[in-house]
């Protein structure tokens, strides 16, 4: 067993994603308040490495939401996902599952991009989000400076993100 304490916040980016411009919210942990986030455990999260007990047994590694302008300009899409997950056996299997039934019911009808983030959060626990203040273009993540954040503000920093895409829409014609 390890003394060390993991907790769980968001780094929150704009990217492309196949040609679509694209902001993500990925999910990620801190060990002992370090200077720098790590990706979550690729067989997903145990209290015996230093989860909190209210995520043992969840997946986290490669969640994100992900909101995106379609490739024609004329509608938002978003979908909440595992992103990079490979060689799933039954027992990540059941961890993933577990995971996202407990997001879709935090969700329920929350659409809008601000609410769906903090429901998230508030199912899991997340309690901070990450900014990348240097791009070192290290392969580690503590290659770089970062700033660790309350979560309430992710809301807004998230909604910000999305409604560009609004103002990018492009208004079709019903015929």
């Amino acid at each position: 067993m390890t003394n060390m304490l993991r907790s769980y916040g968001w780094l929150i980016t704009e990217e492309k994603w196949a040609d679509c411009d694209s902001v993500v919210a990925r999910v990620m942990a801190r060990e002992d308040n370090a200077k720098h986030p790590v990706n979550p455990r690729t067989e997903g999260e145990d209290s015996i490495w230093g989860a909190p007990k209210n995520l043992d047994g969840y997946m986290l590694n490669g969640l994100e939401i992900r909101f995106w302008l379609s490739s024609t300009g004329t509608s938002i899409h978003h979908h909440v996902l595992f992103d990079k997950v490979r060689f799933v056996d039954e027992r990540l299997a059941t961890r993933l599952l577990k995971t996202m039934k407990k997001i879709n019911r935090a969700i329920g009808s929350n659409i809008e991009s601000g609410d769906m983030l903090m429901a998230v959060s508030r199912a899991l626990n997340l309690t901070w989000y990450a900014e990348k203040r240097t791009n070192n273009h290290g392969w580690s993540y503590s290659d770089d400076d970062w700033r660790f954040h309350n979560i309430h503000p992710a809301r807004d920093l998230i909604r910000a993100s999305v409604n560009k895409f609004r103002d990018k829409l492009i208004k079709v014609d019903a015929a």
